[in-house]
């Protein structure tokens, strides 16, 4: 195969996965009790499984109808700088002490939840779901779940996220709204079972899912929707920065997962590092006020100046 062909045949792979990426909806868990599968990574079960992720939901009327434009969270999702999360802050604080307004400008904040591959069925049964679905979890729920998934691998009592020895995770959700509450547990015995092969070979591109919920059009509506309403102007730059899926094998490639352990571990350091530069105030260097500078003083040579020879420049010098 030449090159020009495997590089049109790999556009068109690429962009009919954006596509499919773009009209898959994920999966969060019912009210009442569920059961949660996670799906280790199908390249190596040692890497990361998840994929941070952030959307900014708001209000607008069009044509007399009330409908909602949603665009990613560079923040939530890459900690990037986000022109939107900006423009909310700043709102806040514009309009602090307005109770009101400060609950409307709270929705359009974006909060960061986690995808993952999995399954959330009825009964620990995985074998009875029909596909592998992109589940998504309230950050903490994500982080019970982490917590449970620790503590069995470090006491040595299962091996949760084997594709063969592992188990699903009880979720009881009751309440609504804010008054939402979770409660996760390990099904250890129940939900014990390998993951079909089938359901292994269709999980999703998470960081490609997640890259597909930008878009500059739809971030461009949902700044003038917060304008709209809080009366703040937000610039969205045409450029962006976002990590690349990439189809060269690298880790950002892998299928369904963002980036390796260690490049993960590197790039939150450098930006803790980068948050912690940034938040150190500016301070001018202080002016150094100088003396004026006084008459220039002869420097001597260091030989003595014999008196005869000072007494015949002296008569020189009147005889000008």
């Amino acid at each position: 195969m030449s090159n020009l062909l495997a590089l049109i045949k790999g556009k068109r792979q690429e962009i009919a996965a954006k596509r499919l990426s773009r009209n898959l909806n994920t999966s969060k868990p019912p009210l009442g009790i569920s059961y949660l599968r996670v799906f280790p990574n199908p390249a190596n079960p040692d890497d990361v499984f998840y994929q941070a992720f952030g959307m900014h939901f708001v209000k607008t009327v069009e044509a007399g109808k009330e409908k909602k434009v949603a665009v990613l969270c560079k923040s939530a999702t890459h900690d990037e700088a986000c022109e939107l999360c900006e423009g909310i802050m700043e709102a806040k604080a514009i309009h602090k002490g307005n109770k009101a307004m400060d609950e409307v400008i709270s929705e359009m904040r974006a909060s960061r939840r986690f995808l993952m591959n999995g399954t959330i069925t009825p009964t620990p049964d995985i074998t009875t779901a029909e596909k592998t679905e992109l589940v998504e979890l309230p950050q903490t729920v994500f982080e019970d779940v982490l917590k449970l998934i620790e503590e069995d691998m470090t006491d040595e009592i299962g091996e949760p996220l084997s594709a063969e020895n592992g188990y699903c995770f009880k979720i009881n959700r009751t309440g609504s709204g804010r008054d939402t509450e979770y409660s996760v547990s390990p099904s250890r015995k129940d939900g014990k079972m390998a993951i079909p092969a089938k359901l292994m070979a269709e999980t999703h591109n998470l960081l490609e899912f997640a890259n597909s919920q930008f878009d500059i059009n739809k971030a461009s509506q949902v700044a003038k929707a917060i304008g709209a309403v809080t009366g703040v102007s937000i610039g969205i730059s045409s450029t962006l920065s976002l990590p690349a899926t990439g189809t060269d094998g690298t880790a950002a490639a892998l299928p369904g997962f963002s980036s390796s352990t260690t490049t993960t571990t590197t790039t939150t350091a450098a930006a803790e590092a980068a948050a912690e530069a940034a938040s150190v105030e500016y301070k001018a260097p202080e002016k150094t006020i100088l003396p004026d500078p006084e008459p220039p003083v002869a420097t001597p040579t260091g030989e003595a100046v014999n008196q005869d020879d000072l007494d015949d420049m002296m008569k020189e010098l009147a005889a000008l």
